[in-house]
């Protein structure tokens, strides 16, 4: 069902993409889930609603350390604050849905899924005209699993 989910959610996000590709980016990040010292990667994609509005859905895996492993599916908003033509900042706002999976070689599989909010910062500099590398900060607030998210993100601009 998880899969169905994930491959449902990256569909419409690329048919939206690709019905108003004016102002779309997409991106590959990587990063470390700081409470948990986990490595994470994901997907996003960027569509800027007004010029300085954007919306920013994502999809990152934080991969299993320490028999422990999540999903994260986000949805967030940024304004961003153009500094110059190439660099950028913004404040990130959004809600989370998390899926945590706690594995033990002594007992099951154990399954926790988790509604919350982001809050964060990130910058972003355009490399060349389609190609940018940015860094994105932000604290998940979750039920029980509260997270600090810190990743660098390559992206290609529509």
């Amino acid at each position: 069902m998880r899969k169905f989910f994930c491959i449902f959610i990256f569909a419409v996000t690329v048919f939206f993409c690709y019905a108003q590709q004016e102002h779309i980016s997409v991106g590959f990040r990587t990063g470390i889930a700081a409470d948990h010292e986990a490595p994470t990667i994901g997907v996003d994609v960027r569509y800027n609603v007004f010029s300085d509005v954007r919306i920013a859905p994502s999809i990152t895996y934080m991969i299993r350390y320490k028999n422990q492993s999540a999903w994260y599916f986000d949805f967030d908003g940024h304004y961003v604050f153009d500094i110059s033509n190439r660099f950028s900042f913004y404040p990130i706002g959004g809600i989370s849905l998390s899926i945590w999976d706690w594995h033990s070689r002594f007992s099951d599989k154990v399954t926790h899924t988790r509604l919350g909010i982001n809050v964060g910062l990130g910058a972003e500099i355009k490399i060349i005209y389609q190609l940018s590398v940015g860094l994105d900060m932000k604290y998940n607030v979750i039920r029980d699993y509260h997270q600090a998210l810190a990743a660098v993100r390559v992206a290609y601009h529509f």
